[in-house]
């Protein structure tokens, strides 16, 4: 994890523009609703999806089952709650 400080404690190491926004870019991809900017900037790059790599697990037919399960299991899940029930253990 690359951490980043406002401060000079002498331990740090200087990161590069490119490194910044992609921290940036991936911290704003794991907020639900709202993230806050120090500088109350927002650069339209924190928005830009980028695609998966060819080699990534989701690309795997272990993954896109793994994938399709989760969905099939979070939408009965929502569906339950929306109908007022519970979940019944599998």
């Amino acid at each position: 994890m690359l951490a980043i400080s406002h401060h000079d404690f002498g331990m740090y190491v200087p990161a590069n523009s490119k490194a910044v926004q992609e921290l940036n870019r991936t911290m704003r991809f794991t907020c639900d609703e709202e993230f806050v900017s120090w500088k109350v900037l927002v650069d339209p790059f924190w928005f830009s999806e980028r695609e998966m790599p060819e080699d990534v697990c989701e690309k795997t037919e272990e993954g896109k089952a793994a994938m399709t399960e989760a969905e099939e299991q979070n939408t009965a899940s929502a569906a339950l709650q929306a109908g007022g029930g519970e979940a019944e253990d599998a």
